[in-house]
């Protein structure tokens, strides 16, 4: 079984509020943000793919709130896009260059962390396998 998030609604948003993307190599772009999606995790048989039924009262279902970005004339999860940096309010001013660059870094920072992480457990396995 696995887990996915099924949106299940959605609530639009005023005018003002946007989405800021990291874009490559450098610089930002913003776009507007339609609004939230309200989303439930759903059971997913890894096998047939189809729904699990879960015997839960909708109240007790896990449910998250995301922002909403367009993509190809469908609304989509903005946070899964992997240049998705933040979300700006009515009243936000922008990020500046300097907050960019310490935005790249700290995910240069933290994909090294999750790549040494990798080559650990790569490595203790390999131990384990020689034992």
């Amino acid at each position: 079984m696995s887990t996915y998030w099924r949106t299940i609604d959605f609530r639009p948003l005023p005018p003002g509020w946007r989405l800021v993307y990291l874009d490559a190599p450098t610089g930002t772009w913003i776009a507007d943000m339609p609004g939230l999606l309200i989303q439930e995790a759903v059971l997913r048989d890894s096998y047939t793919f189809e729904d699990v039924m879960v015997e839960a009262e909708p109240a007790d279902r896990g449910r998250r709130v995301v922002a909403a970005a367009w993509e190809v004339g469908t609304l989509e999860d903005a946070t899964e896009a992997d240049n998705f940096w933040m979300v700006l309010g009515p009243n936000e001013v922008a990020p500046d260059a300097p907050a960019e660059a310490e935005e790249r870094e700290r995910r240069q920072k933290f994909a090294a962390f999750l790549s040494d992480q990798a080559e650990r457990r790569k490595a203790e396995k390999a131990a384990v396998a020689r034992a």
